[in-house]
Parts: C-alpha cells; structure tokens; sequence
C-alpha cells in the first residue's frame, strides 16, 4: 500500500484529489492543510471521522489522516 501526501488537501483541488484518489485506489492519504483557505474536512469528506491520534484526525477506515499544519 502506497501513501499519497496532498498538500493544500482542503482547498478546491485538494478535496477532489483527495477523493479520487480514495475512490480509485486502496491506499493511504495524508492530506496536510493549514485552512487558511481551505475548510475542515469534517465539513465535506464523505467519509465517517474514526478518531484523532496525535493531532492527526483519521477518516475512512484509516485511509485518509488529516493534519492540520502550515508546511
């Protein structure tokens, strides 16, 4: 299983790269957004929220992690 990092993952194109590639593939993403722009994904992931380990926030069975931060 491979491990996508998406940067800006919450903003327009972030999202939507976020959830083709959740749809087209069986692997991990890590998406990384400091949502100066970009809106939490607790408010558009289709995905159930599985719990926060250590700031990062877990959708989707474990295959989507969320951080909040400012690369």
């Amino acid at each position: 299983m491979a491990t996508h990092l998406v940067t800006g993952g919450c903003g327009f194109v972030g999202r939507n790269m976020v959830q083709r590639l959740f749809n087209t593939t069986a692997d991990r993403i890590l998406l990384v957004d400091d949502l100066s722009v970009g809106t939490h994904p607790d408010t558009w992931a289709p995905w159930k929220c599985d719990g926060v380990d250590r700031g990062i926030t877990v959708y989707g069975d474990g295959r989507v992690l969320f951080l909040q931060a400012d690369l």
